[in-house]
């Protein structure tokens, strides 16, 4: 069942890429949903993400 889901959230967010880029044209930013989305809920450090997104680099 889980690699049915991750192949799923994999297509899904094929299917949004471009729209995604039309929102915002960051690549961390990008990068950074792609990895929220593609993530196991008990794996996302909402404290490490804020970090990377506020970050100057």
């Amino acid at each position: 069942m889980i690699d049915k889901e991750d192949k799923y959230r994999k297509e899904l967010i094929e299917l949004f890429k471009y729209d995604l880029e039309e929102i915002s044209d960051d690549e961390l930013t990008l990068k950074l949903i792609k990895e929220i989305f593609l993530a196991d809920i008990e794996n996302i450090n909402a404290e490490e993400i804020l970090d990377k997104l506020t970050s100057n680099e």
